[in-house]
């Protein structure tokens, strides 16, 4: 009994003291000031890889209806913000080898930066080289290993949108 009291009592003190320290969770805060209504603009592709704007873009967007209900518009005569970038480079690397000329798998690694901007075009909130990974299997079907190397990019670029999104939401 002693036990459950002690673990109680440990907990409320953990509790009030994160709430006194004003600790909270990443992407847990609001906004800029003046920052309601966002329209997140279609990002620039600098890479060779087809589609990959498209990708990184919806993931983003996805991510906003997901956590930020309500900040998202269609349309950009809705907005009092827009949120654009670029996809600035994408990185595929060998991690295990079949043999001296053939990978077994391989990581794809994407880079990206945003800004935030009112309809002036003042910058209020800039990320630069945002990145994030993931591995995938290359296998003897080539039509299977793009399927796969899409997924893994697909991954990497929810981590990406998840990061971007806490880091917009962080210290306001």
């Amino acid at each position: 009994m002693h036990k459950i009291t002690g673990i109680i009592w440990l907990s409320t003190v953990i509790s009030i003291t994160l709430i006194s320290c004003g600790y909270r969770f990443p992407g847990t805060g609001a906004f800029p000031e003046g920052v309601n209504h966002i329209f997140v603009e279609v990002l620039e592709n600098k890479t060779s890889e087809s589609g990959i704007e498209n990708t990184v873009t919806r993931n983003l967007i996805d991510e906003f209806i997901l956590r930020e209900k309500g900040s998202l518009v269609g349309n950009i005569d809705d907005a009092d913000s827009i949120l654009s970038g670029v996809v600035a480079r994408i990185a595929f690397h060998t991690i295990v080898s079949r043999g001296k000329d053939s990978a077994r798998e391989r990581r794809v690694t994407v880079w990206i930066s945003l800004k935030l901007s009112d309809l002036d075009g003042n910058v209020i909130w800039a990320a630069k080289n945002l990145s994030e990974n993931q591995a995938y299997n290359v296998v003897d079907d080539k039509n299977e290993t793009e399927l796969n190397k899409r997924a893994a990019i697909d991954l990497a670029s929810q981590r990406i949108a998840e990061r971007a999104l806490n880091r917009l939401t962080d210290g306001f």
